[in-house]
């Protein structure tokens, strides 16, 4: 059966296709969205940094250094109105020689041209003063006091679930076959439905020039860069105070040591150019090569307290800079928004609103739009936790009752998983309820409660007389895996 025609389609749930949606749902129009996964931000948006960068290190006059510290801006209000989680805590590149520090003057000169504020010099007393956990050999740092970190995916869900609460179609597991333009109207074509729209927009991350090429445009060859990551148990965070940047290199940002939004330390990424659109494996020597290039930043990495590695895939195009046109009449392409991505994206938003869709449409303000959404529960960094005895007692609590811990590790109960179920997407996975919630993203790295949230969601799905069958490959965080051997030779110096 059809879905209703749309005055905007978008193709690709990640957070820039979000991101354009909220921003039109502010007028009056019908928006919908297509997603080939079986939740959002399942993509390029699931497996990053999480940083909202200043936008201080792009070329000026490209896309890149104009998007970036207008959307960084941005990012304080739109938490105010989602709580997905945003924190402004500043960001170091630090530099161990003189050539080093000529390196910050010229990227801080850079900032200024971008119009970026805050930025300024540090000299080595400050430095130490503010990160004592760094090695001893840095005589300076660039310091970005608007830098800040979120968790991406839950930025992505925030915006998916306030585009639900102000009647948007999201369609998941919604995979593009084909499209076809005919009379002035797109029809998109699944695998179980047609859909149709007046204006077509594609933010289909890696595969956004196969979406593309179905309409015959001629565009950019997207290649897929991948960066891997280690992340350690909730609390490590706090060995480091900033996002603390080695000097950049040609192929990014180089190796990070940050605190996440939730206060797990992570490290990361690698930059590997590979063939594949699909592969997030990671191998114990790109482990080793972040450890040894974190080592190098800081003392006392917590090697006992890693809990995962994991890799998500960049997409790259010649040039380098982010391609945003109108491709055809009617279908405009957002390719190549690699970093930063994430902090351009509301800049992005009212972009494709502004020199898109007003071309086509006359804009009229949406007088009912609700930008607000519920938080889920207080940030786990603010969160005063139980004791391991304590959780486990909570946790015998029949699973039917609501205060019922469902996961010991990070300490989350019945009543937040049904809170995620009940807003507005299908959920069916424990991955999706992870991304929301953190049941499973503990040190045990969801040993304990997958089959409880699995449970959970069966009932859900079952009391609601929702068609319901258990997905083929349930992998519980697909992308990611254990800590290698290394690791363990690392705990034994």
């Amino acid at each position: 059966m059809s879905k209703p025609s749309f005055d905007v389609l978008i193709i690709g749930g990640g957070v820039v296709g979000l991101s354009i949606m909220r921003e039109l749902l502010s007028y009056t129009m019908t928006v919908g969205l297509l997603e080939k996964h079986d939740d959002v931000c399942s993509g390029v948006s699931k497996a990053n940094s999480g940083i909202i960068h200043a936008g201080f290190d792009d070329n000026p006059g490209s896309l890149r250094a104009r998007f970036a510290p207008q959307g960084s801006m941005d990012f304080k209000k739109l938490d105010d109105e989602l709580h997905f989680g945003y924190r402004e805590i500043g960001s170091l590149v630090l530099a161990r020689t003189d050539s080093d520090t000529k390196i910050l003057k010229a990227l801080q000169a850079r900032g200024r041209e971008n119009g970026v504020s805050g930025l300024s010099i540090l000299e080595k007393s400050e430095l130490y003063r503010i990160e004592p956990a760094l090695q001893e050999n840095f005589i300076a740092a660039l310091y970005a006091k608007n830098s800040g970190i979120v968790s991406p995916y839950e930025f992505g869900i925030a915006l998916a679930e306030n585009c639900v609460k102000n009647g948007a179609y999201i369609g998941l597991d919604q995979a593009v076959k084909a499209i076809e333009y005919k009379s002035g109207v797109y029809h998109v074509q699944t695998e179980t439905d047609t859909f149709t729209s007046k204006l077509l927009i594609n933010t289909a991350g890696l595969h956004a020039d196969s979406i593309s090429r179905m309409l015959g445009i001629n565009t950019p060859q997207i290649h897929p860069r991948k960066g891997s990551y280690i992340v350690f148990n909730r609390g490590t965070g706090s060995l480091v105070n900033h996002v603390l940047f080695p000097i950049p290199q040609e192929t990014g940002k180089g190796v990070l040591v940050t605190p996440t939004f939730h206060g797990n330390l992570m490290i990361g990424p690698n930059a590997i150019d590979i063939d594949s659109k699909e592969d997030v494996s990671t191998t114990e020597e790109e482990i080793e090569d972040l450890l040894s290039k974190a080592e190098r930043i800081v003392t006392n990495i917590p090697y006992t307290m890693a809990i995962k590695t994991f890799a998500g895939l960049r997409p790259k195009i010649a040039g380098g800079d982010f391609s945003l046109r109108e491709a055809q009449e009617g279908f405009f392409e957002c390719s190549g928004i690699a970093s930063p991505g994430l902090t351009s994206a509301p800049a992005i938003a009212r972009y494709v609103c502004s020199h898109f869709v007003a071309l086509h449409m006359k804009l009229e303000k949406n007088h009912t739009f609700d930008p607000y959404r519920a938080p889920y529960s207080q940030p786990q960094y603010k969160r005063t936790f139980l004791s391991p005895k304590q959780a486990n007692e909570e946790s015998k609590i029949p699973i039917s009752e609501s205060d019922c811990m469902i996961c010991r590790c990070e300490q989350i109960r019945r009543s937040t998983i049904i809170h995620a179920l009940d807003a507005g997407l299908s959920l069916r996975t424990p991955e999706a309820l992870a991304r929301r919630t953190r049941a499973g993203f503990g040190f045990c790295q969801g040993n304990f409660c997958r089959t409880r949230v699995e449970t959970i969601i069966h009932e859900y799905h079952t009391s609601k007389k929702n068609s319901f069958s258990p997905e083929k490959d349930t992998t519980f965080q697909q992308n990611s895996s254990r800590v290698p051997a290394s690791f363990i030779r690392k705990q034994n110096r």
